[in-house]
């Protein structure tokens, strides 16, 4: 950014309300890295209270309000790991079974009605097999 443009949105900023600049600088996802400096620059001119940084975890997510640089990480415990095992293991199993049924009852079937019902089996396996990559990414991303 060129120092014309730095001028042209610190001007912008000292038009803005308290409040305005406020939701700037807490608004992480909707703003330029250097327009939230601009507004807590202003804020800070203005002698208004910055929001403290702060982290909290919600649902086994950091979740950063205002702009904190740092995130807060939990310790590895047993209990921890335990319930994160378990909420895999039983959604791996539940519906892993329901994916690898369809697509093996699937395959199956369109192999028998094609001629060659001997294949029905492996074409099933193999397909419920291959079902069951992209469904353990999908809950792995939901567990974690």
């Amino acid at each position: 950014m060129s120092a014309k443009e730095d001028f042209e949105l610190q001007k912008q900023m000292e038009k803005k309300t308290d409040q305005e600049l406020l939701d700037i600088v807490g608004d992480t996802q909707g703003w330029f890295p250097k327009t939230r400096d601009a507004a807590r620059a202003e804020l800070q001119s203005r002698s208004v209270a910055l929001p403290q940084q702060s982290v909290r975890i919600s649902s086994g997510k950091p979740v950063l309000s205002s702009s904190a640089a740092s995130v807060e990480y939990l310790d590895v415990t047993l209990e921890r790991v335990l319930v994160i095992w378990w909420s895999l293991v039983w959604r791996t199993l539940v519906f892993g079974i329901v994916v690898s049924a369809v697509l093996g009852f699937g395959g199956g079937f369109l192999v028998g009605i094609a001629g060659h019902p001997e294949l029905g089996t492996a074409v099933g396996l193999i397909l419920g097999w291959l079902g069951s990559i992209p469904l353990s990414i999908v809950l792995l991303r939901i567990v974690l």
